[in-house]
């Protein structure tokens, strides 16, 4: 989030240019400079407007480790975001919302992602979800290096996760 912020002690400012250049240092410079610019750039909407906007309060801005103080802390933590914000607001827009299955395979037609074949973690049921957007939120796909060069444009030696 590049923002100036109102904190009990001090403002804290932060450029979008110092933003890049600290991501781009961390990734040794093997990061996505134009992926990296749109995220940042898209940051502001999406940490406060499109969030806020949904209900989501935040009560901090800290730095994660060493880095810029750019993470936002959620009232009642994550659990409140997506448990009591996101997950409903997906469920009454239509969206299905599966946990503890594992994705086996990706389907696709002409390129795009289609829908996925699962694997139930209780009782390893295989089932297959079609849809007109999948929404992969795995937590591991960035170091699923054969996952991203079957079915992306990216090349997995470059990519850093952060």
């Amino acid at each position: 989030m590049i923002h100036s912020c109102k904190r009990k002690h001090a403002d804290y400012h932060l450029t979008k240019e110092a933003a890049l250049n600290e991501e781009l240092n961390y990734s040794h410079y093997k990061a996505d400079t134009n992926t990296w610019k749109q995220y940042i750039d898209g940051s502001a909407d999406i940490i406060i407007k499109w969030l806020k906007d949904l209900g989501v309060e935040y009560f901090d801005v800290e730095p994660l480790g060493s880095g810029a103080r750019t993470w936002h802390l959620f009232k009642c933590r994550g659990d409140a975001v997506i448990n009591k914000v996101l997950a409903p607001k997906a469920k009454e827009n239509g969206a299905d919302i599966v946990t503890s299955t594992e994705v086996t395979k990706l389907i696709t037609e002409n390129g795009a992602v289609t829908g996925v074949e699962l694997k139930n973690l209780e009782n390893n049921e295989v089932s297959t979800v079609n849809g007109k957007h999948i929404i992969l939120a795995t937590g591991g796909y960035l170091n699923n290096k054969k996952l991203i060069a079957d079915y992306t444009n990216y090349d997995a030696n470059q990519l850093i996760p952060v």
